[in-house]
């Protein structure tokens, strides 16, 4: 898969989580004008957990909420389950924010079995979203990842078999540490094929994984990292965190 070597990302540490809302406004806004201008859309993948909260306050807040009427939202991960379940990712953005502001939300088919959603989901992805030029995968604009205290982003665990995945963009796993068990997700070569990616990563939990993770990205990807986190590499050299004080606390990169 296409990655960057050793790589520099853009680290943007702030005081606590509410100080987060509008720097990120300012760079999700500046990465949909610039797509929008490029190619007529904004492709942008989201993450659930505590992200949706943020990034919703994001886009509604300011003097007028965010433009995303030529946004197509994908999710880099999503529970299998329906859309109403308290798990859905897709639920949580749907009421915090879709339910007062339109986008083209692409989500799951939970009603197929889950090998077939995972494979659909691939389709629509590969429909809606375009390659760069000469290139096989699609192109997200952003994807918007946030990370567990165990390294984990996306579904993508630590030590787990997806993260060698190569052929397929999107794949199903059955077998989550964290529950629900049954998910959907994006794989290594959607993510890294992405014109940019950004972490947002709050509280004190995600330091010791920060600590370890930060420091790696300086040196060439091994297929020994520990952390999923550490592979998340684009080819476009362009990876953003945002942390709030006390996830960047200790890192020595800070």
């Amino acid at each position: 898969m296409l990655c960057a070597g050793s790589i520099e990302p853009e680290l943007r540490v702030l005081p606590d989580k509410n100080a987060i809302v509008e720097p990120l406004r300012e760079f999700v806004a500046a990465a949909a004008e610039d797509a929008v201008a490029r190619r007529g859309y904004f492709a942008v993948a989201l993450s659930g957990g505590s992200m949706v909260k943020l990034l919703s306050a994001a886009i509604l807040g300011g003097a007028a909420p965010l433009d995303i009427s030529s946004w197509k939202v994908f999710f880099a991960d999503e529970r299998f389950v329906a859309p109403d379940d308290a798990d859905s990712t897709y639920g949580g953005y749907k009421s915090a924010l879709f339910d007062k502001i339109g986008a083209a939300v692409f989500a799951i088919d939970d009603t197929m079995e889950l090998d077939n959603c995972a494979a659909d989901y691939e389709s629509r992805v590969r429909a809606e979203v375009g390659a760069a030029e000469d290139g096989a995968v699609p192109q997200f604009d952003l994807v918007l990842l946030g990370m567990g205290p165990d390294g984990h982003t996306a579904s993508l665990f630590p030590g787990h078999a997806l993260l060698s995945e190569a052929e397929r963009l999107i794949a199903p796993i059955s077998d989550s540490p964290k529950p629900p068990p049954q998910r959907v997700t994006m794989t290594l070569p959607l993510l890294l094929a992405a014109s940019q990616v950004a972490f947002v990563a709050t509280g004190g939990s995600k330091a010791p994984i920060l600590q370890a993770a930060l420091p790696s990205y300086a040196a060439e990807p091994t297929e020994t990292m520990a952390y999923p986190v550490e592979h998340v590499r684009p080819a476009s050299g362009r990876l953003t965190f945002f942390l709030d004080a006390a996830a960047a606390q200790g890192s020595a990169e800070l």
